[in-house]
């Protein structure tokens, strides 16, 4: 995994596995507004965590899809779980 730093207020990891391509975003307070506002990657995904709530993001995909997802830890390792996609939740 490498860390680029993009400007002062992002930072974006790469995480390359499985020819997927995943990319973080800066912690923002998500609201129905601000994922109105993501906009779709040309390629790989994007991970917008909520910075209210450890865990909390929304994946947006190269086609617009935007999905809940949480992380967490079991046993030390890290796992993901896909919530549903916005805005049917």
């Amino acid at each position: 995994m490498g860390v680029t730093q993009k400007d002062s207020t992002k930072v974006t990891a790469e995480v390359t596995g499985n020819s997927l391509n995943t990319q973080r975003a800066s912690k923002k307070v998500l609201s129905e507004v601000t994922l109105k506002n993501f906009k779709a990657p040309k390629e790989g995904q994007v991970e917008h965590f909520d910075a209210a709530l450890p865990g909390f993001a929304v994946r947006v995909t190269p086609r617009g899809t935007k999905s809940f997802v949480f992380f967490y830890r079991v046993n030390g390792k890290q796992r993901r779980k896909t919530l549903g996609r916005f805005p049917a939740l």
